[in-house]
């Protein structure tokens, strides 16, 4: 049987007195080194702490309440304080565990939280090291001078039955401790090659075009988190499109397709786009830098979610680039970008859109069959065109035109059966395509009248199953 979800909330109001403390006392130190019943350890020696925590990543509908603190001695981090809404709501921190003292130094105790029975249903909290996933576990060693890169994750679990989720709001505490204590065990620290330490493939100095093996592993570990680096303007074409006949083919990017070697016409794609160790890219954070993202780079990342934030000086958005990923919220289309690529966010789960106001064309399906777009569309008066399938299949309720529109595309509104109340076309319309407000069979209408310029040109079919438009002279 399918499991059913509902939503609840969790809010975790406090991650411990510590959330994570380090008991890294010098007496205990100093009592395991003793020899012949007595030794003198000079304390400056023993210098194990947290450092270099970063900002919260969230997913879904998580939120940062506040931000936590690190002790001045980097001995704990307090006050992590997280709201959780929705199964799949996710914060994520990193943290760098520093051992800048003169000794090795291993794992000797983990008070780890402890769960209720029903708590251990819905709450997923892990402490794991960022380069390969795997828990913080006793006998782990930390070399002198080795500093070993921590995430934090508190989840809410997915994998629920109806009967598992909370009846009502919950605050959790959690406390999380290491005990370090010294040894003389050494880990053996192998550093790989440096080109294979490099995680992306370089076109130029400045453009990239997909992962490489080493980096593949590195977002793996790094929770699906994508961090493109200061200094890239671009991402490469990852394919080509053509949105009217369908025809799709990837050669690189950080889409399932790239990575897992997909071929597009495979029986079992859907299958490997389900495929987590495949389809990887869970989260991106983009640099200020980029000016480019090529068409198909992202596409077919379904576990992708949460709003997308695009950077400030972002120019062009290629075809598919971000068609069918997880995607969530309010997408807002920075001012800087003049181009916008065929089927560019189609079938994602946004819910609201803010298009910049340099955009001139929105290209063939850039956002059709977003279901769960709804509200008002306002169109910039930079676009001049809507091409074919723009906005088809949206829960669009009603659209303002922009004063430099002049083309409005074949079924660029089609099956938009939410749009209500008036449809005004401006003046500075010239034509609207075949379709481009029809309904399928069994939708109902619900705008009440159209109305539309002397001069513009329209189809028979431009408005079947609506009002009959009225011409203002």
């Amino acid at each position: 049987m399918e499991k059913q979800r509902k939503t609840k909330m969790i809010v975790i109001i406090s991650l411990l007195v510590a959330v994570i403390g380090l008991s890294v006392a010098y007496a205990a130190m100093s009592g395991l080194l003793s020899i012949n019943g007595s030794a003198n350890v000079d304390a400056a020696n023993w210098d194990i702490h947290f450092a270099n925590l970063s900002e919260a990543k969230t997913k879904g509908e998580a939120s940062e309440k506040n931000r936590p603190n690190v002790a001045e001695n980097g001995a704990s981090i307090t006050n992590i304080n997280v709201s959780l809404n929705n199964p799949k709501d996710e914060v994520v921190y990193d943290v760098d565990l520093v051992n800048e003292g003169s000794i090795n130094a291993e794992i000797s105790n983990i008070v780890a939280p402890t769960f209720t029975e029903e708590q251990e249903k819905y709450l997923d909290f892990r402490v794991t090291y960022k380069n390969d996933g795997t828990e913080l576990a006793i006998g782990d060693l930390l070399n002198k001078g080795q500093t070993k890169k921590v995430t934090i994750t508190i989840r809410y679990r997915d994998d629920l039955n109806e009967e598992d989720l909370p009846d009502e709001k919950q605050s959790i505490t959690l406390s999380y401790e290491l005990t370090y204590t010294q040894t003389d065990k050494e880990e053996e620290v192998t550093t790989p090659p440096e080109e294979e330490q490099e995680m992306f493939v370089w076109e130029s100095d400045t453009v990239i075009s997909g992962l490489t093996d080493y980096g593949i592993q590195q977002v793996k570990a790094n929770n699906g988190h994508l961090e493109i680096p200061e200094g890239v303007t671009e991402i490469a074409d990852g394919g080509t499109f053509d949105a009217e006949n369908g025809n799709i083919i990837i050669t690189n990017g950080f889409s399932a397709y790239a990575i897992g070697n997909i071929n597009f016409d495979n029986t079992t794609v859907e299958d490997d786009l389900m495929n987590e160790d495949i389809n990887i890219i869970k989260s991106i954070s983009f640099p200020s830098t980029l000016k480019k993202i090529g068409n198909g780079a992202f596409f077919g990342c379904m576990f992708l979610t949460g709003e997308l934030n695009l950077p400030s000086g972002l120019e062009k958005i290629g075809d598919c680039a971000f068609a069918m990923t997880g995607i969530t919220g309010k997408l807002i289309i920075p001012d800087s970008v003049t181009a916008l690529g065929t089927t560019a966010f189609a079938s994602t789960q946004i819910t609201s859109l803010k298009l910049g106001n340099n955009i001139e064309e929105i290209g063939a399906a850039a956002f059709s069959s977003c279901s769960n777009l709804t509200g008002e569309l306002i169109i910039p008066d930079s676009v001049v065109t809507i091409d074919f399938d723009a906005f088809s299949f949206t829960a669009l309720t009603s659209i303002s035109f922009g004063t430099g529109l002049r083309t409005i595309g074949n079924t660029a509104f089609g099956m938009c059966e939410n749009l209500e109340g008036e449809l005004y076309i401006p003046d500075n319309v010239e034509s609207i395509g075949e379709e481009a407000f029809d309904l399928n069979p069994g939708q109902t209408n619900k705008i009440t009248s159209i109305s539309i310029g002397k001069n513009t040109k329209y189809e028979a079919t431009s408005f079947s199953d609506r009002p009959t438009p009225t011409v203002r002279n």
